[in-house]
Formats: C-alpha cells, structure tokens, sequence
C-alpha cells in the first residue's frame, strides 16, 4: 500500500514536470517604475537591494540599457509595441501644457492617451508563438476597447490605475477605468495580510499567475509590472524602519530619504518572492527573467538647469532625472537571466532600448520575423517593429548587432514649479528630445533651440558639452531628430502663420496655446456635441489636425462655442469678432467640454493674422 502511495505522487510529480518540459523557456519580465540606475547594484551606499542585485550579477547585464521614454507611458507604449513614441503617439503622460501658455516658447504636440489600433503589441505576438500570457500591475497606456491588455493579446491580466490619488493603500482599484468588472482592492481576501499595499499585492498576484502558468501544458510569458518605488513615499514601516536611524556614507545629497529607502527595500522583497515562487515551482532552469525600470530615477534637476522638485534619489553620477532625456533620465539598471545561457557577472556594452525587448521575445519564443527583424503574424502579413532582437548577443553568437541611432522625443512641459506665478524658472522640463549616434549624444531643447552634444564614452557624466567644436555634427543630428519627431515635434510660436496661435484659452486653472478649425460630423460625434455651431479647439500642430475620430483626445480638446457673448457660426465668423482687438485684450468667451457650457477667457497675446 505504501508503494501504491509513492508511485501516486510520482505520478503527479512527472506530469507536472512534463507540463513544463517545453524547449519554449517561460519569460518573465520585471519592470520597476521610477527606479535609477544608480539605485541598485551596490550603486548606492545607502539602499540595499539584496535580491535585485543577486539577480542583476546573476545575468548579462547591458551597460547601456535604455527606457524609450523619460517617464512612463511613452516607456511602456514603445515596449508594447515595438515602436517610437513617433509612431505610436504617446510621447508624454496627459497633457504637454502646464502653467501659463505666455510661458512657453513653443506649441507642444497632443500626447496620445492610448494606443493605437494598428498596434500588434508583444503579447499578441507571443500568444500567436504558443505562450500563456499575462500582465500584472501597471499598464497606463489607455483602459478602454483596443487599449485594454484583454484585447492585446494578454489572457490574464490585474492591471491597476496609478497610486498617485489615493497612495498605496486606500481606495486604489483593481482594474483600471472602462473595465466592467473593476473591484477596489480592499475587497481582496488577503488585502489585510499584504499590508494593504499595492505593491505587495502585485506580487501575490504575480504568485497566483505562476500558480496556475506551470498547470498549462505551454510556456508562459509573464510582464510583472510594478508601480514600486514610484511615489507617493507609502511603504510599509517594517521597509522603512531599518533606516531611520541609517546614515549615507558616501555624503551625497538626496540619497538618504529613509522612505524612499523603505520603497525601494519593498520592490526588493517582492522581487524576491518571484523569485522564490519561480525555485518553489520547479521551472527556475527553464525560465527567463529580465530586470529593468522604465525610466531614470525623481532626481535632482540642478545639474540639468532646473530647479529640484519632488527630489527622491540621487542619480549621481548621471547627470538629469526623470522627464530628462539626459542619462539619469533614461539609463535604467538591466539584466537578463537565461539559465544555461548567459553567465554570471557578465556584461555587454551593446546599446539596447526597452523596446528592443520586443523582437527579442519574439525571437528567443521561437516566433516569425522576417530578414529586417520584423515579426511576421500568423497570416504572414508584417508588424514593423523599430525595436530590434538582440538575442544574438545574449546568447553570445555576436558582441553587439549593426549600429543604430537610438532617439528620445519628448515634446511636453512638465512641472510648473511657480504654478500661474510669473516667477522663473517656470518648469522642471521643457519640450526636448535626444539622439545618440555611436558615442555621441545630443539633446536638443526645444523651448530655446539650443543644442547640447557630449561623448559619452569619455564624458558619460554629460559634464562637457563640446557642441560649439562640432557644429556639422551637431546641425546633422538635429536634423535628423526632427525628422525623427516629425508631427511630434513642437513648433515656435514666432514660426507659425495660423490664425489664433498665441491665444489663450483660459479657466483660471492654466491655459493652451490653440488652433482652430470648423466643427465638422466626425468631431461632433466624438465629442457628442449635438447641438449649435462652434469652432473646434486643439493644441496639436498643423500636420497633425484630427482627422480620424480615434486620434481626439476628449480630455484636452474643446468647441468654442461664443465670443462676447455672441454664438459663433464658423471660423470665419470667429476671425471677424476677433478683429481690431489689442494685443494684451481679454474677451470673454464660453467653450464647451463634456457636456457643458463654460466661461472662459480668450487672451490675444501675440498678433494674429485674420
């Protein structure tokens, strides 16, 4: 009887690692939000990081791993894609004007909010190669139809909205807006055992998914997301005390915040509960896991010209922070791990970007791409991807693929330090972009045409800007950054010929420079404008007019419906109530926007062509 007993969980022991003996290794890929590269990996002094940097010493780690974007949703919209932000739309999180339009120098493009249909985001295409898919934590790249990780390819997901409202603890949902089924997370059976903290809670969730993965009789490829060490500040206290009393060694400012510590030892210990779970499992030799963060650590901006704002870290010796395109903006720390395959303390200095995670999925799960690198769908027609695979080189078959321009845009203010106040400096970052070519980089500020250039191989620090002794160099990467930006890229105010640019529309709350065109069917039923004329408002450039109803962003365009008073028939009819006023003039006005009529305020600060 005892034998019948053995050979019974025999039995079961083979089944399951029959379930998991695939030649298809399982992915998981960790993605830390707002975590710098000078963070982890003994980097810091101060932070302790065990579990990351055992996993980061453990793989091949790339010396310039880069986010695609200098905050998240761009980060994450190219990862899912394969795509620049160019291409995708979303170029910045919400909208590109903060404070006083007479405060800024250029008319930024309007960031997409989510998605766009044409994308075949990377889980569909490991589905399509025979993988469980999964994503666990944040998304923010749109909740509603295509948008929702249900409809790109995900099998399961627990993705949550942003804990910046109400913190970590209270009030945060489960799933993000637009879903029927969203739940608040204090309803969750285990929520008192997980602290109530949105991070432990990605993690348990993160556990059940490996759970029942290892049950499929396929590989798995899992995107664990987590918002840690994201602010708000909000870890549990037992992450927080060990360094209350903690002192840096190293004297350096802003790297000595006991709960940005406390955050950050919380994504460590999560991360070693994955870890642990992946052992626990059985599957740790056939399981892929690759570490990175989607952008540069809330640093300090003095050393980039900007005033500090919501200092978390430093990111010495990067130069720049987050919404940066400078290295503390967007060197993220990075590791893959592929048991049998890579080695220990190994490194590369091959130039990667996140969305290069993409192709290389793709090509590591065993998927289609065709002789360009990209990824061939199952009816063989072609996804374009601008990531490319580097499975070569983890693997060690080649030292690095054929070089490539790497570029940033980031066509957005962000931070209006003063709020409406006329005090400068008015931002922590202005619309710019950056391109590096080999060892060079180049960041390009928009808001005042000025261009920075720097070798990184021998300034990595970006110290010494040396733009002045290369002008051929310097004028040949601008243009190829703008080109690069194409709609995306903002346009001078002095340099635009359409009528109202320079206007405000204001309500008390901050303002946008505007374009105008007539309200047409399409427009009106987006916004479900049923009634009266109008003219329809955005801030997006001229090449970049709606004329699909997918690409209008109901939150951050209007109809201007009255100009003192008087109900507007057309543009042509808007331009003659507008003639003759002064530069300065306020006139009364109202706009409509969801589904009211408001006062607002039309300021001509620049004359305009009527």
């Amino acid at each position: 009887m005892k034998n019948f007993k053995l050979l019974f969980v025999l039995v079961i022991i083979c089944q399951s690692i029959h379930s998991q003996s695939t030649k298809k290794p399982n992915i998981i890929f960790i993605l830390a939000d707002d975590l710098g590269w000078s963070d982890v990996d003994g980097r810091s002094d101060f932070y302790e990081t065990p579990r990351i940097d055992a996993l980061l010493q453990k793989g091949l780690t790339f010396n310039f791993a880069y986010s695609n974007g200098v905050n998240c949703a761009p980060t994450r919209a190219a990862y899912l894609s394969g795509r620049y932000g160019a291409k995708t739309g979303i170029v910045a999180v919400s909208s590109t004007t903060r404070g006083l339009g007479k405060n800024r120098a250029v008319i930024p493009p309007n960031s997409a909010g989510s998605l766009p249909e044409n994308v075949y985001s990377v889980a569909k295409a490991m589905k399509a190669a025979g993988y469980h898919t999964g994503i666990i934590g944040k998304w923010h790249v749109g909740y509603y139809g295509n948008s929702h990780p249900s409809n790109q390819g995900y099998d399961s997901n627990f993705i949550t909205y942003k804990p910046t409202h109400n913190g970590y603890k209270n009030g945060h949902i489960k799933y993000g807006p637009g879903s029927k089924d969203y739940k608040s997370m204090n309803t969750l059976p285990y929520y008192e055992e997980e602290d109530g903290h949105v991070g432990n809670i990605l993690a348990r969730e993160a556990l059940h998914f490996l759970e029942k993965a290892v049950k499929q009789e396929k590989p798995f490829f899992l995107d664990y997301h987590q918002f840690l060490p994201h602010g708000p500040l909000q870890a549990p206290d037992k992450f927080i005390a060990p360094y209350l009393n903690k002192k840096a060694k190293k004297g350096i400012a802003n790297d000595n915040r006991p709960d940005y510590a406390g955050q950050i030892a919380c994504l460590d210990y999560n991360v070693g509960r994955i870890l642990d779970k992946v052992k626990e499992l059985g599957i740790a030799d056939n399981t892929i896991i690759v570490f990175a963060s989607d952008n540069g650590g809330v640093g300090d901006a003095s050393a980039s010209g900007f005033l500090n704002m919501d200092v978390n870290t430093s990111n010495l010796p990067l130069k720049g922070r987050k919404n940066h395109a400078y290295e503390g903006g967007i060197r993220t720390p990075f590791s893959i791990y592929w048991p049998g395959v890579t080695k220990s303390n190994t490194s590369t200095d091959q130039q990667l970007m996140l969305f290069d995670l993409y192709p290389t999925f793709v090509d590591i799960a065993g998927g289609k791409l065709d002789k360009k690198g990209n990824i061939l769908k199952s009816d063989n027609s072609v996804y374009k991807v601008d990531g490319k695979s580097l499975k070569s080189v983890i693997t060690g078959q080649s030292k690095q693929i054929a070089d490539r321009d790497l570029y940033w845009i980031y066509p957005s203010y962000v931070g209006a330090l003063n709020k409406m106040a006329n005090k400068a400096p008015y931002y922590l970052s202005v619309p710019h972009g950056a391109l590096r070519s080999g060892d060079y980089k180049m960041v390009y500020l928009w808001e005042y045409d000025r261009a920075e250039l720097y070798n990184l191989k021998e300034d990595f620090e970006e110290l010494h800007n040396i733009a002045a002794e290369h002008p051929e160099m310097v004028s040949e990467m601008k243009a190829k950054l703008i080109q690069h930006a194409g709609k995306f890229a903002p346009v001078r105010k002095s340099d635009t010929q359409w009528p109202f640019v320079g206007t405000e529309l204001s309500n008390n709350s901050g303002s946008t420079n505007i374009y105008i065109q007539d309200i047409n069917d399409e427009v009106r039923n987006v916004l479900d404008f049923k009634n009266g004329t109008g003219v329809y408002i955005t801030h997006i450039n001229k090449e970049n007019f709606v004329s699909k109803s997918k690409s209008i962003n109901v939150a951050y365009n209007y109809l201007l419906t009255k100009i003192d008073g008087i109900a507007i028939k057309n543009t042509q009819h808007a331009k003659e109530l507008l003639k003759g006023k002064k530069m300065g003039a306020e006139i009364p006005a109202t706009f409509w926007k969801t589904g009211k009529e408001k006062p607002c305020v039309l300021k001509i600060e620049k004359s305009v062509k009527i």
